[in-house]
């Protein structure tokens, strides 16, 4: 017994649906791929271990301006020039979190703010003094030594907060990234068995024509 085959024009409507489906998935593929592209972009721009680099080193250098005030050895000139140094180095450091776009999310976090807020106002305060005379700046080295160690508290919690925001935006990212690519592969999967069974249907139509024109040349010899 023959076998039946779909009409040509259910072949057709198939086919239409099949291209339909083809853009579809194709336009998804794409909008994927740029995705995925964007976040590595993003990742290879965000350097994780500067930024945790840079916010343990703002405690150490804090940490090195107390040091260099509670000194007593050298002379006064030296002592003096070492703890512009290190003040120098830690509002450095401070000032890279306020511009800086990496740390920017940082902020977001209740508290974190404040206390950087904390630190600004710390060294707006002595910026004058260390930009003083020796002498003068001499003389205030107990009272800045005073203030720095509040300070120590405000930059350890600064810093154990933004080191806790950045661990969770990075795992954030990271999972963000694989959630895409499963879509990724799940619609390049879609998108290839589309083209299979296109081909597929492109065949069978091609069996039909051919088995259509030898039924007319038949329908021809017996005329």
């Amino acid at each position: 017994m023959q076998r039946k085959l779909p009409s040509t024009r259910r072949q057709a409507a198939i086919a239409a649906a099949l291209v339909l489906m083809l853009i579809a998935a194709g336009v998804q593929t794409y909008s994927l791929t740029r995705n995925v592209l964007t976040q590595l972009e993003r990742l290879s721009v965000t350097n994780t271990d500067n930024v945790q680099w840079n916010l343990i080193q703002s405690e150490v250098e804090l940490m090195q301006l107390q040091l260099a005030l509670a000194a007593r050895t050298g002379s006064e000139e030296a002592r003096s020039a070492l703890v512009r140094q290190r003040f120098d180095i830690f509002y450095s450091r401070v000032g890279t979190f306020r511009e800086s776009p990496l740390y920017t999310d940082l902020f977001r976090v209740a508290g974190s703010s404040e206390h950087l807020m904390q630190m600004t106002e710390f060294l707006n305060r002595w910026v004058a003094v260390i930009d003083g005379p020796a002498d003068a700046l001499l003389q205030r080295f107990p009272d800045m030594e005073r203030e720095v160690a509040r300070l120590h508290g405000d930059v350890r919690a600064f810093v154990l907060l933004a080191m806790r925001t950045h661990v969770e935006k990075s795992d954030q990212r990271r999972d963000q990234l694989a959630s895409t690519l499963k879509d990724l592969v799940i619609s390049a999967l879609g998108l290839m068995a589309i083209l299979i069974a296109g081909v597929i249907l492109l065949w069978r139509m091609y069996r039909r024509l051919r088995e259509m024109s030898r039924e007319g040349e038949e329908i021809r010899g017996r005329l």
